[in-house]
């Protein structure tokens, strides 16, 4: 019994199939909506505007540090898997140290 408890909290193949790849907007959309959540609620339970969760999930920008752990703080109460959590927090990882990384044009 208790496997079957642990193969309902894990994502679907196509979470999976992706995860890699997926960018922390996709990640974070995905994870919203299958916990059939409205940004409404998420800008709520991690303290931010609707428009930020916008912003976020349309890759036009990421979250600091702060807001990324309440986001993980709001997904996980919210019933997301471990492996949905460390993907997004990996995606925004990945995505942060590319940023770091791009040095302006002189």
């Amino acid at each position: 019994m208790a496997q079957a408890t642990i193969a309902q909290q894990q994502p679907g193949p196509e979470a999976e199939e992706d995860a890699g790849e997926r960018s922390f907007a996709r990640h974070l959309k995905h994870i919203r909506q299958r916990l059939d959540g409205k940004q409404a609620w998420l800008s709520r339970a991690v303290g931010c505007s609707d428009a930020a969760i916008s912003l976020w999930e349309s890759g036009a920008r990421l979250p600091n540090p702060r807001s990324l752990c309440r986001i993980l703080g709001a997904l996980a109460q919210s019933g997301a898997s471990t492996p949905e959590l460390l993907a997004l927090r990996r995606s925004w990882h990945n995505e942060m140290t590319k940023k770091s990384l791009v040095t302006p044009a002189d």
